[in-house]
């Protein structure tokens, strides 16, 4: 029997255009930016996208790992802040993890826009209700649950197992 992970319908999103697109607008900074991503180690597109877009650039002092909670995102951005104290622009992996790095920015006193920028990733609910409204990619959850359903359903009538991309939207708010 084949690998089962390949014969399983999946959708994807669109992860590697919604990164570099968040980094590009990120770069548009008018000081130089310090580039960071949070990341959940398994969720590795989005690392690999942020190390791409930075080719030869990228430099690893600047990614703290988390878990995806607030609090790794929490904890990321303290290290951060000890590594590059002066560090402007913050893309977390997650939403919630870019709300944790907003807390510590505002404990240590950084403010949003003058100071440093941050993007997050998902566009849950609380990302335009926390002060500053965060920047960040918006998924179509609702699209991927219905296709994921649709190609479920198609595997077991019978049909082949297939794969599809959907695309992802960058969502730019008061955090950027």
């Amino acid at each position: 029997m084949g690998n089962p992970k390949r014969s399983a319908p999946r959708t994807v999103r669109s992860t590697f255009p919604s990164v570099k697109l968040t980094l590009s607008m990120l770069a548009q900074a008018p000081e130089p930016v310090v580039l960071t991503e949070m990341v959940h180690l398994p969720a590795t597109f989005r690392l690999r996208a942020y190390r791409e877009e930075s080719g030869t650039e990228a430099d690893e002092a600047l990614i703290a790992q988390g878990d995806y909670s607030r609090e790794s995102g929490a904890r990321g951005m303290r290290e951060l802040l000890e590594r590059v104290p002066d560090l402007d622009a913050v893309f977390a992996a997650n939403d919630v993890m870019a709300l944790g790095a907003l807390d510590v920015l505002r404990e240590a006193g950084r403010r949003m826009l003058e100071d440093v920028a941050v993007a997050g990733f998902d566009d849950i609910a609380p990302s335009a209700l926390t002060e500053p409204t965060l920047t960040t990619v918006h998924q179509p959850f609702g699209r991927i649950s219905e296709e994921m359903v649709r190609l479920l359903l198609g595997v077991i009538g019978g049909e082949k197992p297939a794969a599809m991309t959907l695309p992802a939207e960058l969502v730019v708010r008061a955090s950027t």
